[in-house]
């Protein structure tokens, strides 16, 4: 049973590369005041690094498990619940950091960060 379900996902994520699934944002709106997007993470990958100047909010449309990494070495996890809201605070000046997906599922979030 272990062998086919191991199998079974193995074949799923070499399907998902084939037919297109991967790591990536899509804008969902922008206006004067927000930019909203969301954002894909397939399983074991990293969203590349970046950074956020403003504050934000980050709406979990699947079960979340992240390592947030940033470019000095430090790390911490990001861990939330689907359909759960977390406040984000802007990055520390200069700091970039990548987002891993832990989870063997691809992750959905969508972001709304404030312009102002």
């Amino acid at each position: 049973m272990k062998i086919k379900f191991l199998f079974l996902l193995s074949t799923t994520l070499v399907f998902a590369k084939l037919f297109g699934a991967t790591t990536h944002r899509e804008k969902q709106c922008e206006n004067k005041e927000v930019i909203v997007w969301k954002t894909t993470i397939e399983p074991g990958e990293p969203l590349s690094m970046h950074r956020h100047d403003r504050e934000r909010l980050v709406v979990a449309l699947t079960d979340v498990d992240l390592t947030v990494k940033n470019d000095r070495g430090q790390s911490h996890p990001l861990i939330m619940k689907k359909g759960t809201t977390h406040f984000l605070h802007p990055d520390k000046p200069k700091e970039f950091h990548c987002d891993i997906n832990n989870s063997n599922h691809p992750m959905e979030v969508m972001v709304i960060e404030w312009k102002k």
